[in-house]
């Protein structure tokens, strides 16, 4: 019988270790020269109602966009939930940012986009949520 091609006890060779030896490799931490960063505003309470004041935060440098409810709203919402065989769906609409309410801690209430993480950190913190 012939030797099995790959198997229990074999080598397998590694199809990343040229790249990564030339210097050539892929890393997570690498990005696009003109990347953006984005960060998410997330609610720290459950069940509650809010309203939401840009301008400071629209006022900051290197802001590409800020994102809301009313940005998203014809994009549909999350599909948090799927059928089975055919059955009608039947769960709330859940959309993908919170407008005047929240259902749970960490929902999403708006989608910030700047030219660094820095910028948008700071785009976080000035946005007014009440």
């Amino acid at each position: 019988m012939a030797p099995i091609k790959f198997g229990v006890g074999q080598s397998v060779l590694r199809k990343e270790d040229d790249a990564l030896i030339r210097g050539r490799g892929r890393y997570t931490d690498d990005h696009a020269p003109a990347a953006l960063h984005a960060l998410v505003l997330r609610s720290p309470h459950a069940h509650a109602t809010f309203t939401i004041n840009l301008a400071a935060a629209l006022a900051m440098p290197g802001l590409a966009a800020i994102l809301t409810a009313e940005d998203t709203k014809d994009l549909g919402g999350l599909p948090c939930l799927f059928n089975l065989e055919d059955h009608p769906f039947t769960g709330p609409d859940y959309p993908i940012l919170a407008a005047k309410e929240v259902r749970h801690v960490g929902d999403a209430v708006a989608f910030v986009v700047a030219e660094t993480i820095d910028q948008a950190r700071d785009a976080i913190e000035a946005i007014e949520v009440a």
